[in-house]
């Protein structure tokens, strides 16, 4: 018997390369089983124990191959950022205020990564007294 409690607001959430290779696996089986039926009334002779056989091995293949690169291509490209970013915006609400350095080829990763950087150099310079007097005499040169 699990001895963890459970949040009853807040469900047991699933990794987002889990329910993307879940759903792509999923269409592949409403596919190729809407496929089987075509055959089935194109092709006269054939069984469905026939169709089942011959499919049920393509829809087993593909759907291994297909989740299993689906799941490893969203947690490398995803997941393990998102995971980096939230810990790293964890530490800043405890006052570290270092920038996230996460190099990656995806524009939404990226655009977040900076945005959490320019909002800790901003913090980071707030928080500093020394740059006060600066602050007060950009916002007069913006007067003037």
């Amino acid at each position: 018997m699990n001895n963890q409690k459970t949040n009853p607001i807040r469900p047991q959430l699933a990794s987002l390369s889990f329910v993307v290779a879940l759903w792509t696996a999923g269409i592949i089986v409403i596919a190729m089983t809407a496929y089987a039926i075509w055959q089935y009334y194109t092709h006269p002779g054939i069984s469905v124990g026939e169709l089942i056989q011959n499919h049920l091995w393509h829809v087993l293949v593909l759907g291994a191959v297909i989740y299993a690169s689906l799941w490893a291509c969203f947690r490398r490209l995803l997941v393990q950022p998102l995971n980096r970013i939230y810990i790293h915006l964890y530490a800043v609400g405890k006052g570290q205020l270092e920038p996230l350095e996460i190099e990656s080829n995806i524009r939404e990763i990226q655009t977040i990564v900076e945005g959490i950087n320019l909002m800790t150099s901003r913090m980071e310079r707030a928080a500093d007294p020394k740059s006060i007097p600066q602050t007060q005499e950009d916002i007069r040169i913006i007067k003037e």
